[in-house]
């Protein structure tokens, strides 16, 4: 699978690990389910404003989360 995230802020916020407006990871089809991914992902904003955090593509079985305000 794989799977993208994309911030939610009109200024553009950076994905630290990235530099980049968005993240992508690939995760194996053979995961067993309900396993924590090894995923951190963390975002920075450059007028200091409160981001959000979303699954916006890859994830239509709705197989994947993320808490919308740590990005975990």
């Amino acid at each position: 699978f794989c799977f993208s995230f994309q911030t939610q802020d009109k200024n553009m916020p950076t994905f630290s690990n990235m530099g980049k407006n968005w993240y992508s990871d690939t995760v194996p089809e053979n995961i067993e389910l309900h396993s924590p991914l090894s995923v951190q992902i963390q975002a920075t904003s450059p007028m200091s404003r409160k981001l959000i955090y979303s699954i916006v593509k890859g994830n239509e079985l709705e197989e994947f989360a993320v808490d919308f305000n740590t990005g975990m």
